[in-house]
């Protein structure tokens, strides 16, 4: 009998990204689509904006993954994953904190506030292509 193949997750991914920092948001995108050409990806200027449309997402159109930054207006990215943390809704999106910081309180912080991982920025595009596969590898 043939090797069973897994499951592929419903095409195309869907990201949503809540970064402050407008360059860093298309530098992140760049590599997501490297990656991944088709992927769908949402692009929001704080975590209160981010989380306004979770909020608002149907079940069957929530994203994949969060990719979020620690500091950020309104909303820092931990403080996002202490609002979905626990919501059933939200227990099977991947989320990520993506930032300059490598304070280890914080790391600890978003760890225990849902965060499956806290990444530091890469510092050249090629690193953040890597990063990016990375992150997008639960979803493959």
């Amino acid at each position: 009998m043939g090797r069973v193949r897994p499951s592929l997750p419903p095409h195309p991914i869907r990201v949503f990204i809540a970064d402050d920092d407008r360059d860093d948001c298309e530098m992140i995108e760049a590599a997501l689509r490297r990656v991944d050409a088709t992927i769908q990806i949402h692009v929001f200027p704080s975590g209160r904006d981010m989380l306004i449309c979770l909020k608002n997402t149907s079940e069957n159109d929530l994203p994949q993954l969060l990719i979020l930054d620690y500091n950020m207006p309104h909303l820092t990215g931990c403080q996002v994953l202490r609002q979905i943390a626990g919501k059933s809704r939200y227990k099977d999106i991947v989320k990520y904190i993506l930032s300059t910081s490598g304070n280890p309180q914080y790391m600890d912080e978003c760890r225990d506030s849902g965060a499956d991982a806290y990444y530091l920025k890469p510092n050249t595009f090629q690193e953040l292509t890597v990063l990016a596969g990375r992150m997008l590898s639960p979803m493959c």
